[in-house]
């Protein structure tokens, strides 16, 4: 098209990362799917299916998105974007592969709605996330907020931590995992506050 400038390198590389994300938490969550499925649902096997499925992650990615593009219009965009990415190339692939039915698409509607509607506000967070400031330190929480919060609420800790049951020990990673992250991020923000 004449008289429109090409993006610059900087946005491209931003949109490509945004794309190789939303690929890669699809292809990761396929083989999660087939190495459960290889190794008759060992335990190891299904807790990392249950990582690679948790809501955080998924909601994770939106807010990376946003993080990578920057700017609130195009997180706005790099939010839903990435999650709709992400299910058509994990039912797609799963058709292919003939590990998600090729019904899975259209029987999991719910999913693309709702990563549309979800992704705008966790791509802002996103782009808030790049801030320096108070508000910037709260956006960085999100994520690790989300995946304290998530096994809690679903009650997976009821499980049978200690008896390795599949839900508990995914639900105590997820929390370590919160808690880590929101620990740096508090760290940071304090020390980048001073």
């Amino acid at each position: 098209m004449a008289g429109v400038a090409a993006p610059p390198r900087a946005v491209r590389r931003a949109w490509a990362l945004v794309a190789l994300v939303g690929a890669g938490l699809a292809v990761l969550t396929l083989l999660a799917a087939a190495a459960a499925d290889q190794l008759d649902g060992h335990p190891a096997a299904r807790v990392v299916l249950v990582l690679a499925n948790a809501g955080s992650v998924w909601a994770g990615q939106a807010v990376l998105a946003g993080w990578l593009v920057r700017r609130a219009p195009a997180a706005a965009l790099a939010g839903p974007a990435v999650g709709l990415l992400s299910l058509v190339t994990y039912y797609v692939l799963g058709a292919l592969t003939g590990l998600t039915p090729w019904s899975g698409l259209a029987d999991n509607l719910g999913w693309l709605v709702a990563a549309a509607l979800a992704g705008v506000p966790l791509g802002l967070v996103g782009a808030l996330a790049r801030r320096r400031d108070d508000l910037g330190v709260l956006a960085r929480l999100v994520v690790p907020a989300g995946a304290v919060l998530e096994p809690l609420v679903r009650g997976w800790l009821g499980d049978g931590v200690l008896g390795g049951g599949v839900l508990g020990v995914a639900g105590l990673v997820l929390i370590a995992a919160g808690l880590v992250g929101g620990a740096i991020v508090v760290r940071r923000g304090i020390v980048t506050s001073r």
